[in-house]
């Protein structure tokens, strides 16, 4: 009986004369890998232009629906709803201070 050399790998168990391939099987093996790897990247950069199609028509969508949403609005340009006018005023009591001192001094150079 003849027992050949074998080598235990992860999934399969392949005879050591079977590893022996010539440099034709070699180039064959390196020719699918590339081809397989081009593929993978091409998959890869279509699905990324998929995507970015995708959001750009999502986008002009939606703002489509914004323009007529700010077309219907039932308040005019010139008024906001939001905003809300300030209810106090506060005077700075130098300022006033300096602008009678002002009129004062203009009053006694006029006499």
């Amino acid at each position: 009986m003849a027992y050949g050399h074998y080598i235990i790998t992860l999934f399969f168990v392949v005879k050591l004369h079977d590893l022996v391939c010539s440099q034709a099987d070699e180039l064959a093996a390196w020719i699918i890998i590339v081809i397989i790897l081009g593929v993978l990247l091409l998959l890869g950069i279509l699905v990324l232009i998929g995507i970015r199609i995708f959001m750009e028509l999502r986008y002009r969508y939606e703002y489509q629906q914004w323009l007529k949403e700010k077309e219907s609005a039932r308040f005019g340009q010139q008024e906001n709803p939001l905003y809300t006018k300030a209810t106090t005023d506060i005077d700075n009591p130098l300022y006033d201070k300096k602008k009678r001192q002002k009129e004062k001094e203009a009053e006694a150079s006029e006499m």
